[in-house]
Formats: structure tokens, sequence, C-alpha cells
């Protein structure tokens, strides 16, 4: 089995976020996280860089949290 170097990975990770805007980046990060696990866990910190949580405007005390955001919708059933 031949195994893609992680440096070759991060680059290509590296390329992917400067080229493209940021829903294009998603789109190819997500396609690209569909390799294998190997290339999963490479781009998991570029494919969640962007989710705060919680938000600050949606949620309170009493009754959590109002939402989910965008980026994680997908990864719910």
């Amino acid at each position: 089995m031949q195994f893609l170097n992680h440096d070759v990975l991060y680059q290509i990770i590296d390329e992917i976020s400067y080229t493209y805007s940021d829903k294009e980046r998603q789109a190819a990060l997500r396609s690209l996280s569909l390799v294998c696990r190997g290339v999963y866990e490479g781009t998991k910190p570029a494919l969640f860089a962007s989710v705060r949580w919680p938000h600050p405007d949606k949620h309170d005390e009493g009754s959590g949290l109002h939402f989910f955001p965008d980026e994680l919708l997908r990864y719910f059933k």
C-alpha cells in the first residue's frame, strides 16, 4: 500500500486554500477528504478552521444553542 507524504498533502491543502473562494475551498476540501481516512484526517483542520462555537448572539444559558453553524449542518443527520 502506498501512502501520500504529509508534506505533499499539506501543500495540496495550502494550494486549495489560497486558490479558491471560501465556498469553493470548502467544496474542494470536502471532496478531497473523501479520498481516504488519512487524507480526511489531514484535511480536518482546514475544513473546520472557520467553525466558531458557540456564536455569541445565538445562545443563552436557559435554552442553550439556538442553531448549528452552517459549516456543521452537512455532518448531522
